[in-house]
């Protein structure tokens, strides 16, 4: 749950324009959510 509560706390800097919001780490976790999500699949499909 972690990676996507950071994701949502970067995205509502995004949406609100902040100027602590960078772009470069907004994308960092999503490639992390994506890598755990394809990890979850591929461990359930070893099952």
């Amino acid at each position: 749950m972690q990676l996507l509560e950071i994701e949502y706390g970067l995205n509502e800097e995004r949406l609100q324009k902040r100027s602590t919001y960078f772009v470069a780490r907004h994308v960092d976790v999503m490639i992390a959510l994506t890598a755990e999500a394809q990890a979850l699949q591929a461990s359930q499909r070893v099952r």
